[in-house]
């Protein structure tokens, strides 16, 4: 879990010092379209306007790492939420793990995975508009959110459980 923590950590410094910026240089100061929530059709198309010839080499190697750190995040919080499963010993939600609920952890990484692949294609189309792949990023983009939204969620609720089964063992 350590591991894939630091991983996060790299992949996350990496965007922000690295990859962002390289991109914002050649896209009017945007940042990529997988950091920007909300995003529409209206604001890909006026963004790729905004775009120099050098936006799909800087998404590409963006894309690069975003391979990675949706993978990277999935395990990190699928670890995540079998270890805090183990330390709140509770038998419901040890058996709910072990049916599978940690698939949720998956969910905002198929998004992502495929968001990118869209995006790829919209950067390299350009200046012809992609409109078919903006009118498929758009849900999944959405999608990504709610998906992370929900493990955000299911983490925090995990934790407070976790921290009141053990404080209910220390006093009994």
């Amino acid at each position: 879990m350590l591991i894939a923590l630091g991983l996060l950590v790299a992949c996350i410094g990496l965007f922000n010092v690295v990859f962002t910026p390289m991109y914002q240089s050649v896209a009017a100061g945007f940042v990529p379209f997988d950091l920007q929530f909300p995003l529409t059709r209206e604001m890909i198309i006026i963004q790729l306007g905004a775009t120099s010839d050098g936006a799909l080499a800087a998404y590409t190697r963006f894309a690069v790492v975003d391979t990675f750190f949706p993978v990277i995040a999935a395990v990190f919080t699928i670890l995540l939420w079998g270890w805090l499963v183990q330390k709140s010993d509770t038998r419901i939600l040890v058996a709910a793990y072990e049916r599978g609920w940690w698939i949720w952890a998956l969910f905002p990484a198929i998004c992502d995975l495929s968001e990118n692949y869209f995006f790829l294609k919209i950067l390299s189309t350009y200046p012809e508009p992609a409109l078919d792949a903006i009118e498929s990023v758009i849900p999944l983009h959405r999608g990504k959110l709610v998906f992370l939204s929900i493990n955000q969620a299911a983490t925090v609720a995990l934790i407070v459980v976790t921290v009141v089964m053990r404080l209910r063992r220390k006093a009994a």
